[in-house]
């Protein structure tokens, strides 16, 4: 289980996620979206409340993407380990709810469209496991895509209900991710590594010079085969 309890600080995390065996030195960039009236709310006066955010969660950066003419929607990007980012979403999606009695609250996390099978499962195992496991009502809106500047494709989940439940939903989701992006980086290391290895076979069959004694000029001489 990633995380047993939803978590209250930053160190409580970091604990829980060495348990469940998650590297907490991977770098994760996670988005978020909301209404751009809600913006303000994370934001704060002068980004009080949003440096108040990055010290308590821990994250690296948290940026929000520039304002088109006439959007209704801000996207914000949080950059950092996995601990760090449960945190700060968990500190979003209170946030989001307004000042009222936070009986409920509710968050949207944009995954690439590439990825977001990866956290529904198999036949939708994962995700009802993380559904049953947190409490909290997720949905995946694979039919409703957010399209951005640099051609990629995003895929809204939708986290709500309790903010404990909220709160452990969004730990195993990014744990998934984490996880997710582990495999992607054990991937990428061993196929430049084939790579490697394949480029130095070609090079020595290749090769119909060798090394031979240095003369008496100190000039290394060179023997075709």
């Amino acid at each position: 289980m990633p995380y047993a309890l939803a978590p209250k600080s930053l160190d409580q995390v970091m604990v829980q996620a060495r348990l469940a065996g998650v590297n907490c030195r991977t770098f994760l960039q996670v988005k978020v979206l909301m209404a751009t009236r809600d913006a303000g709310k994370i934001f704060g006066q002068g980004g009080r409340v949003l440096q108040h955010i990055k010290e308590l969660s821990g994250c690296e950066r948290i940026r929000f993407s520039e304002q088109a003419e006439g959007s209704k929607h801000r996207v914000s990007t949080l950059e950092g380990s996995s601990p760090s980012i449960v945190i700060g979403l968990s500190l979003f999606a209170m946030l989001l709810c307004g000042d009222i009695l936070r009986s409920r609250c509710q968050i949207i996390l944009l995954v690439d469209a590439a990825n977001v099978g990866y956290i529904i499962g198999k036949s939708g195992v994962r995700i009802n496991k993380i559904r049953q496991e947190a409490g909290a009502d997720i949905s995946l809106t694979t039919n409703e895509t957010i399209y951005h500047k640099d051609g990629g494709r995003d895929n809204k989940v939708v986290i709500s209900g309790s903010p404990a439940a909220v709160s452990k939903a969004i730990s195993r989701v990014i744990f998934y991710l984490n996880k997710m992006t582990e495999e992607s980086m054990i991937g990428s290391r061993e196929i430049k590594e084939r790579i490697r290895e394949r480029s130095f076979s070609r090079g020595t069959r290749g090769s119909n010079v060798s090394m031979s004694p240095i003369d008496d000029a100190g000039r290394t001489k060179r023997r075709r085969r």
